[in-house]
């Protein structure tokens, strides 16, 4: 509308929607390999408080010393939380949130129980108001990228609709919590990589690692 040109439009902006497609893989290889883990008898790098009444089913300082301790001695490896912002809210409520800033006063980063705090509403909540809090060590989640034949190309459909033009753009990479081995035992995936549905069903991981050498709780 404004008379610019809109493939332009479109190209300045795939940096930020490979971010975001990046975002809901992790949130969903997330949910699969660790529900695996919760899932296993008994559970381990998970700690549920949903099930509890009143204030001790909100999230705190307490219920998160008791999350990290799953890891025992391996706890000193926890180095970021990440959480939806309605948890972030909570906490900021009750006075957990230290906000750090620069000399000019600019944010650096905030952190809960000294850890640094990731704020992202793609950790969507779960039926009854739920929501999934992740411990993340380094190194925890490891990422590797290849080199697809063509990684950009346009097209034009001159005839159609008085002429369409696309984009495309394409990576390879694998993104994938350390320790936690990606099984699809029901022969997934039905196309060329899972989906993300496929990467959310617990029943397509399993763990490898020693759950305290697993820097993910």
């Amino acid at each position: 509308f404004a008379g610019s040109d809109p493939m332009q439009a479109i190209a300045s902006y795939v940096a930020n929607n490979w971010s975001y497609e990046f975002t809901k893989i992790l949130i969903n290889t997330l949910a699969g390999s660790l529900g695996a883990l919760a899932a296993e008898s008994p559970a381990v790098n998970s700690y549920n408080i949903s099930a509890l009444s009143g204030a001790a089913a909100v999230i705190d300082g307490h219920s998160f010393i008791d999350a990290a301790q799953t890891l025992g001695d391996h706890k000193v490896n926890i180095v970021a939380v990440g959480m939806h912002s309605a948890v972030e809210a909570s906490l900021a409520k009750n006075d957990l949130i230290q906000t750090i800033r620069d000399s000019e006063g600019k944010l650096v980063m905030q952190t809960f129980m000294g850890k640094r705090v990731i704020v992202d509403d793609a950790m969507a909540p779960e039926s009854g108001g739920l929501y999934t809090t992740i411990l993340f060590g380094e190194g925890s989640i490891g990422f590797g990228e290849g080199a697809p034949k063509v990684p950009t190309e346009t097209d034009r459909f001159a005839l159609k609709n008085g002429g369409e033009e696309f984009l495309v753009t394409r990576r390879h990479f694998v993104l994938h919590p350390r320790g936690i081995k990606w099984t699809p035992a029901s022969g997934v995936p039905a196309a060329a990589t899972p989906s993300n549905a496929e990467i959310a069903n617990p029943a397509n991981w399993s763990r490898v690692y020693e759950h305290k050498n697993i820097r993910l709780v």
